[in-house]
């Protein structure tokens, strides 16, 4: 039964999150994509945080009843949508786009931290049934905006009203004094430095930096550089709602023969896909109008990419939630120097081509080094 389960949250997950990209993907011009990635390297950032302060901090502790995770999740949310607006609005010239992006941010933590643990739980209703909620609302508010408003603000608007749907059919906070939150960040200090360390190397690499890059780049290059990314998007699909399921797998598990050979397995067929799919996608013609043609000119980075997304996400999951945290740590320095310097000294010598290139090379090596250090921790020498 609970396997059967899995199965149907992770295609409910599954639904959701392509009909966000698809829809973005397939609606959006290039640099009107450039400026959507830029929301969503934020929504990252987010989401990067509550893992470190609550959500991997409750994997590794002792179990704590809801009403403490709860309501830590509830005001953390609280204070992030709060921040993503007053942010919003210093580079966005609508009021009303700036609290629609401030409602997605905290809302989609929310429902990520609920999900979560609703998930671990085996609380499959709550798991479920909230992802379906947001797969409806997005795809019905999409459709009426669209009648009347641009495709940016259809796709945004219709975005976060599905994550504050989903949130709000998730498992419910039992809502103390925010001074819980304090206690919480108290009480397991000793858990969330380190981790907040690793997630800063982390946001360094895959948010900074494009942050940073997309200052050297009109808004359609750097739309061209993040669709790389999300053309990743069959491997977060498989492991998105996976990651609870993961972590709970000991690392001796996922790293004997068959089970590693299975790995890289699905790995190089996610990747041979995504390319055949791009370059299907060239030869044919279809939507000429949205990004998805530009992205098909670099179909074998885009599947690079996403082999080496799948290898160093499940090794990566498996060593935050089990192994030394000093190995954690030097496992994402490593992938910081390599997603940082990569790009850039590609953008730097190539422009956009080598930028994108090397973008996908670095992601390979990253699942390399990431397998290299849980093997090493768990003395396979036979590997």
């Amino acid at each position: 039964m609970n396997h059967r389960m899995l199965i149907l949250s992770s295609i409910s997950n599954s639904l959701y999150t392509v009909a966000v990209q698809g829809l973005a993907l397939a609606t959006l011009l290039p640099a009107e994509f450039g400026i959507f990635s830029l929301v969503y390297l934020f929504f990252g950032l987010s989401l990067s945080f509550s893992h470190s302060t609550l959500i991997d901090v409750w994997v590794r502790s002792p179990k704590v009843a809801w009403a403490e995770y709860g309501s830590v999740l509830f005001w953390l949310s609280t204070a992030i949508s709060w921040l993503g607006f007053a942010v919003a609005l210093t580079v966005s010239s609508s009021v009303i786009e700036a609290a629609f992006i401030g409602l997605g941010l905290g809302a989609g933590v929310y429902r990520n931290g609920a999900r979560f643990y609703s998930a671990r739980s085996l609380k499959w209703g709550r798991v479920i049934a909230p992802d379906i909620f947001g797969l409806v609302i997005l795809l019905f508010s999409f459709y009426i905006l669209s009648m009347s408003q641009n495709n940016f603000t259809s796709v945004l608007v219709a975005w976060s009203l599905s994550l504050a749907i989903s949130a709000a059919s998730s498992k419910r906070a039992i809502i103390t004094n925010p001074k819980g939150m304090q206690a919480w960040l108290s009480r397991h200090k000793k858990l969330i430095k380190p981790l907040w360390l690793d997630s800063s190397l982390l946001d360094i690499s895959v948010i900074l930096t494009p942050i940073m890059m997309s200052a050297f780049m009109s808004a359609a290059s750097f739309g061209l550089y993040r669709s790389i990314s999300s053309a990743a998007l069959p491997v977060r699909l498989l492991l998105s709602p996976l990651r609870p399921n993961i972590s709970s797998l000991s690392p001796d598990f996922l790293l004997r023969g068959k089970h590693l050979t299975a790995v890289v397995g699905t790995g190089a067929l996610v990747a041979l896909g995504i390319s055949l799919v791009l370059v299907g996608i060239s030869v044919l013609g279809v939507l000429p109008e949205s990004i998805l043609p530009k992205v098909a000119d670099y179909a074998i980075p885009a599947g690079i990419f996403a082999f080496g997304t799948l290898i160093s996400n499940v090794y990566y999951i498996s060593a935050r939630s089990h192994a030394n945290l000093r190995s954690v740590n030097l496992g994402r320095v490593v992938e910081t120097i390599l997603m940082v310097a990569g790009p850039v000294i590609g953008l730097i010598f190539n422009g956009i081509s080598g930028a994108i290139w090397a973008f996908a090379i670095c992601a390979a090596l990253t699942g390399a080094s990431w397998l290299y250090i849980l093997l090493r921790e768990n003395h396979h020498p036979k590997y």
